[in-house]
């Protein structure tokens, strides 16, 4: 893994993380990365919630995969952050899979939402919306609600076939991660074989390779 200069922005720090090669060879993008990017404040101990980056979204054109972490909203008051990485060459199995059909718009039996039996202590809903522009992409909403005692980072949800766009929303505090995704729907209605894919933290990092221990980075905040 390499770990590289991170850049400032007005409302984010952006960490670029590469996979390469010891004999510097062209190597395979990672099947599945799992990157968690935790701020860190000289004088208090690491939080166990950070920022969880787990899809391949990896930058065109490039000697090797490479991809920014974006983490929006950095403390300002953290001057360093503490990266852990993991990733497969091959996918991991995941631990549940539900046809999308069968809760996108459902009324769950209980009003937190669907359980999760891999991941005690979450339970989701789901809402699938098309945007009233003719043309325009589905929009599937999954909102995660966490017992105060599992971590927002707990667990990765995919929508398959894959979405054109992706944009996840983690609030510690209040244990709910929010996932908006958008794909085509021509025919106005969601593939009948689409499927969400959840995927215990636990489970992916007992089987995934992992850097040694976690690497330290400084950041600077922009001027």
């Amino acid at each position: 893994m390499g770990a590289h200069r991170v850049r400032s922005e007005t409302d984010a720090a952006v960490f670029p993380i590469s996979f390469q090669r010891e004999d510097q060879g062209i190597p395979q993008r990672p099947a599945q990365i799992w990157v968690e990017v935790v701020p860190l404040v000289k004088g208090r101990l690491p939080s166990e919630d950070g920022y969880l980056f787990y899809d391949e979204n990896f930058e065109p054109d490039m000697p090797v995969p490479v991809i920014h972490c974006r983490c929006r909203n950095w403390p300002k008051e953290a001057d360093r952050a503490a990266i852990r990485v993991w990733f497969a060459q091959r996918p991991v199995a995941p631990d549940e899979v539900v046809p999308l059909t069968k809760v996108a718009n459902q009324t769950p039996p209980s009003g937190e939402g669907f359980e999760l039996m891999s991941v005690p202590g979450v339970r989701y809903q789901v809402r699938a919306s098309r945007r009233p522009k003719p043309g325009a992409p589905m929009q599937v909403r999954i909102v995660e609600r966490h017992r105060p005692d599992v971590p927002v980072h707990a667990m990765k949800v995919e929508l398959f076939p894959p979405p054109r766009h992706i944009v996840h929303q983690f609030d510690a505090e209040h244990g709910i991660v929010l996932h908006t995704m958008e794909f085509d729907a021509p025919s106005g209605k969601a593939d009948p074989s689409a499927e969400l894919r959840f995927t215990a933290r636990s489970h992916f990092t007992e089987a995934a390779w992992r850097i040694e221990q976690p690497v330290t980075l400084g950041h600077y905040p922009a001027q």
